[in-house]
Formats: C-alpha cells, sequence, structure tokens
C-alpha cells in the first residue's frame, strides 16, 4: 500500500526556497516522493499523484521556474503506468521523473525495465525519465 504521507527531499531548501529571488529560485530543483512499501499489490493511484499536485501548489512550486522530480519506485511503477503518465502530463514539462529501487529492496529484472523504458518512449516522455536502479542479472 503507498502511504499518503508525501514528504519532500531537503525538506531546508525548501523553506529557504520561499525566500528567494525569481533569479535564484532557477538553481533549485525540488525532490518529491511518497513513503512506499514495495511489495504493494496495487502501485500508485491517481489520488497518490493529486496529493503531489496539491502539495506543490500549497507551497506554490507547480510553476515553470521551478524543477519538480517526482521519484517513483520501480516496482510500483510496473504495477500501474496510469497514475505516472498522469503526473507527467500534470506537470509543467521541466519536470522529471526518477524511477528508482531503494537500499535493501529486490532488484528489478531487465524485463520490466525494458517494459518501463518502452512505455516511456511510446507515451513521449522518455526524455523526462531517468532510472536509478538496481537490475537483476548485473553485476
Amino acid at each position: 500500500m503507498v502511504h499518503s504521507f508525501i514528504r519532500f527531499h531537503k525538506i531546508y531548501r525548501i523553506q529557504n526556497y520561499q525566500n528567494k529571488t525569481e533569479s535564484e529560485k532557477l538553481q533549485f530543483a525540488i525532490s518529491i516522493c511518497h513513503l512506499v512499501d514495495s511489495r504493494s499489490l496495487v502501485g500508485y493511484t491517481i489520488v497518490d499523484m493529486m496529493q503531489v499536485l496539491d502539495l506543490l501548489e500549497r507551497h506554490e512550486l507547480n510553476n515553470n521556474e521551478t524543477i519538480v522530480i517526482y521519484s517513483a519506485n520501480a516496482h510500483l511503477v510496473t504495477k500501474n503506468f496510469e497514475p505516472i503518465d498522469f503526473i507527467l502530463d500534470e506537470l509543467p514539462k521541466n519536470a522529471q521523473l526518477l524511477v528508482w529501487t531503494g537500499h535493501g529492496e529486490l532488484r528489478v529484472s531487465k524485463a520490466n525495465v525494458d517494459v518501463m523504458k518502452a512505455h516511456f518512449i511510446q507515451e513521449g516522455t522518455i526524455l523526462r525519465v531517468a532510472f536509478d536502479l538496481k537490475v537483476s542479472g548485473c553485476l
């Protein structure tokens, strides 16, 4: 199950962000993610992504000046692409997706990596997606 709690990475940078001039704000990238259990049976939901958008709006960060990086667990992404496609559509075009595996998690199969890459190529969003994965069969 995906927890509804969302956190900003390096929250102190967010607090400092509010006091920056417009040109200084361009130097910031905001990384946001859900705390998740990679064993979830359903993956992310549209409600999860709406929470992200709401949080960004409350902090006035959903704009073209702030680079938003949404970090998503690879095991959950492969279970349901629809919410990930939704968030990429809703965020500004400079936003990026980081698909990751956490410390101590099972590795992602090469087949699942290929499925993810093919999906994002088909959606036309592959240039906005980065992967930080432990892949099975790799050293």
